[in-house]
């Protein structure tokens, strides 16, 4: 799409020149000629590891994966249980107030001495809310454990939710701070199921009974369960699976399992996969946790700052006093979470507020993969959120004497927060408010030596047997670690020769923290790896699980849009085509999936070109020749990664995704590889608002508005009196409303993001400061403010600065929009 305006007189005659000269036509050459109206999108090549399989293995290996994706943890529940405490926070309650009207849960009540007299009030754990919360879903107490959702009358239907909502009483607060009574988590549950999707109970050695943190599901008074204690860990569906497919805030199937179909649904339950959780509240969750703290550095920051400087500050700061000043400290940890934008997800290690989209799954031929293009093997995205999202203790191997000593190379890049940390600081906050050392003081150098990899071989506090070794160009193995005797005699250290393919050219992104998740000894014997390796001697053992999770989500297709707002615009579809393609946004979004897989500039020249501070000198600049326009989008994600992206992440051929040659800083200095943002799918645009990778492009309706109706000519052209702009907005309201919504209107984003006289009014709002910051009566240290931008959360709503020259509502941007709703596999098939 051009950059700037389009008039009427010149649309088609500019589309062409702008595709060669702007956006440079051999960018979609692969796809010169395809019509997505007329011809189907390809199907992803049945073969596992360059192993092609027969159709049956084919089916039978998506299913594998799916069930991988679903429910492995490769022994994260450590780390989430044993140093998180997930879902066992400690919540501050009025002595006086019941803590449900089913009946009263947790200890008995007793005075706080932190909160002075004559105010009585108890401490209680999180984890009674949340079971009662998931026991009442179909209307009958005490049946969670044997078969939840079987009631007829539930509070959301049969015992299933796209949003649990967790209950408390009036006045709770969570380390001095206000907990609203009425949580959306945002937690989808399946019909049946006594858990969210993607948290998974593991049960526990006998010998362990005695912890007091671990869930004993037969104590919670929700019904009868199997005795027996059990970890909490998290899987890849906790992020990427819903039950809501519209995105309009209500569960459209009971299930996401495959197998247990919902009557007269849209849609089927695969339709649930891989679309992505846009609602979950990430930074409630983690704020629950009993230890918050394992989360400082990539989930929470200073609250109202977000320049690299500030992170570095807070870090400070929290290194300094997480031990003279526990409950301040936890207390601001807590309060940079609970201000994260709920249904965006922040993963970067940075301490900065980076807020992003869950990426839609839909990986056949779309890579390279996340936003800034981090990896262009899909195992090894895979392997990078096994060993560094599921499991936060792995980044210890960020740590200025691992991987953060060789950042100093890159001199002029802004000083990673890392660089205030060594590996045995970083552990010590990590585990200083854990439940074992709360549990068990003399525990902490024990943990600590795990997640250091001095006992074990293995950084991070995953399963052993499920991890490798493998040195990198970063340095984030020492050799004490590398060489351990436990890496020697149990043959965990690998070279990419191990690998073979291209595991040569891509080396240290292979592990990036040091370490490689491996097929794991349980879901090895579940499959049958021996009989599958001897039908295809090629398979590699090691990547065999992640290979089969990669397989099924390259098989995954985006959901159809059943609306009746599209149906009654299917005459403008083909007229909305012919725009995209004179516009020249094929120039980019090319072929039938949408995308050219080629990285494009953060920005064109030097400078500090949005509202925060440039890292450096060399601040903003588009550090390599790239392959495209500029485009402009809040820089967070991509300076989180420069680093990764300067340093080892090797260039690649757009067009089949594979490595040309091996990843190294001159490189990416001088040409080989842009920094910025990867050219996105535009798939399931219909059901995946607000838009771009910082999710700041979202229009809604006004609660008090007329339903949206069935036209979509008439819905785009509302006024702007009933609508709402921008995310702040949206989510300044659920905040003050405790409402679920309202949610991100798909056409009406689209306009936004398309017509220039609309995205001023979104960026506008993202930029004021409507977001409420809880403060409370506890002190307030740093200075947070009462209220806080989106903005100052990395969401801006800024970038890709192409338009369309109409108004709201105007035949044009009408058809064009009809047109980008109706992307999936078969965008003419409309019902």
């Amino acid at each position: 799409m051009s950059s700037g305006r389009i008039t009427t007189s010149t649309l088609v005659l500019l589309g062409s020149a702008l595709c060669a000269a702007l956006l440079g036509c051999a960018r979609g050459s692969r796809w010169a000629g395809f019509d997505v109206l007329q011809q189907p999108a390809p199907p992803p090549p049945q073969r596992i590891g360059g192993t092609e399989l027969s159709k049956e293995d084919y089916r039978s290996l998506v299913f594998w994966g799916e069930k991988w994706f679903r429910s492995e943890t490769f022994g994260g529940e450590r780390a989430t249980t044993d140093v998180a405490g997930l879902f066992d926070g400690e919540l501050e309650v009025p002595c006086d107030a019941p803590l449900d009207a089913a009946g009263p849960l947790g200890e008995p009540p007793k005075p706080v001495p932190s909160v002075p007299a004559p105010v009585c009030r108890r401490k209680v754990s999180v984890l009674p809310f949340l079971i009662r919360a998931l026991d009442r879903l179909d209307g009958t107490l005490g049946n969670l454990f044997s078969g939840n959702g079987n009631g007829a009358n539930g509070e959301l239907g049969n015992g299933y939710t796209s949003d649990l909502v967790l209950v408390f009483p009036k006045g709770t607060t969570l380390a001095g701070l206000p907990v609203p009574e009425r949580l959306h988590t945002g937690l989808d549950v399946d019909a049946g199921s006594p858990w969210p999707i993607g948290v998974v109970p593991v049960a526990a050695a006998a010998s362990e009974a005695s912890l007091p943190f671990l869930v004993e599901p037969a104590a919670l008074g929700a019904g009868p369960a199997a005795p027996g204690k059990v970890r909490l860990g998290i899987t890849c569906a906790l992020c990427h699976y819903t039950l809501d497919i519209d995105k309009d805030g209500h569960a459209d199937l009971r299930s996401s399992e495959w197998g247990k179909e919902t009557p007269g649904s849209l849609w089927q339950a695969r339709n649930s996969w891989g679309v992505g959780n846009q609602d979950v509240h990430f930074g409630w969750l983690f704020a629950l946790t009993r230890n918050p703290l394992l989360g400082f550095t990539v989930l929470s920051g200073p609250v109202g700052k977000n320049s690299p400087g500030d992170a570095v500050e807070w870090v400070r700061w929290v290194k300094e006093n997480y031990r003279r000043s526990p409950e301040a400290v936890r207390r601001e940890v807590i309060r940079g979470m609970l201000v994260q934008p709920r249904g965006l997800a922040d993963d970067t290690p940075n301490a900065l507020h980076d807020a992003n989209q869950l990426p839609l799954l839909f990986t056949n031929q779309n890579w390279p993969y996340n936003f800034d293009g981090s990896f262009i093997d899909a195992s090894d995205r895979n392997n990078g959120v096994w060993t560094g999202a599921i499991d936060f203790t792995g980044l210890v191997s960020l740590a200025s004497d691992r991987s953060g000593g060789l950042q100093a190379s890159l001199y002029w890049e802004q000083p990673s927060v890392y660089s205030l940390l060594t590996a045995e600081e970083y552990a010590d906050i990590l585990v200083d408010q854990s439940p074992l050392v709360i549990h068990d003081p003399s525990s902490r150098r024990a943990l600590k030596d795990n997640i250091l990899g001095y006992s074990d071989g293995i950084p991070g506090v995953l399963d052993p047997d499920n991890v490798v070794v493998m040195k990198n160009d970063l340095g984030a193995l020492p050799e004490r670690v590398l060489n351990h005797p436990q890496n020697q005699a149990k043959k965990r250290i690998r070279t990419p020769a191990d690998y073979g393919g291209t595991a040569e050219l891509r080396g240290s992104v292979m592990v990036l923290l040091g370490t490689r998740v491996i097929t794991s000894r349980k879901a090895a014997q579940a499959a049958g790896l021996t009989e599958w390796q001897k039908r295809y001697p090629g398979l590699n053992r090691d990547d065999f699980q992640s290979d089969a999770v990669s397989l099924m989500l390259d098989w995954l297709t985006p959901p159809p849009n059943r609306s009746a707002l599209l149906a009654n615009a299917k005459s403008r579809i083909a007229r909305g085509y012919e725009i995209f393609k004179a516009a020249g946004c094929a120039g980019c979004h090319a072929g039938p999936f949408f995308t050219d897989n080629r990285m494009s500039r953060l920005y064109a020249r030097r400078g500090p070109e949005i509202g925060i501070a440039p890292p450096s000198t060399a601040g903003f600049r588009a550090l390599g020749r790239g392959t495209g326009p500029a485009i402009g989008t809040a820089p967070y994600r991509s300076l989180a990664n420069r680093s990764l992206q300067l340093y080892v992440a090797p260039p690649y051929e757009p067009e089949t995704g594979l490595p040309v040659q091996t990843g190294n800083a001159l490189r990416g200095l001088f040409g080989s590889r842009a920094v910025g943002y990867k050219t996105l799918t535009l798939r399931y645009l219909w059901g995946s608002a607000p838009y771009l990778h910082d999710g700041g492009v979202a229009v809604a309706l006004r609660p008090d508005a007329a339903p949206a109706g069935d036209d979509l000519g008439a819905l785009l052209s509302r006024p702007v009196s009933d609508k709402m702009y921008g995310m702040a907005t949206l989510l300044a309201y659920r905040e003050a409303a405790q409402s679920g919504g309202p949610w991100p209107n798909a056409a009406l984003s689209l306009q936004a993001l398309l017509l220039e006289c609309e995205r001023r009014r979104v960026v506008v709002q993202n930029a004021a400061a409507l977001m409420p910051v809880p403060i409370g009566s506890a002190d307030n240290p740093l200075g947070a403010p009462a209220k806080t931008s989106a903005e100052s959360l990395g969401v801006q709503g800024i970038g890709h600065d192409f338009y369309i020259d109409d108004e709201p509502g105007g035949e044009r941007i009408t058809d064009l929009i009809a047109f980008l709703l109706s992307l999936d596999d078969a965008p003419s098939e409309l019902p």
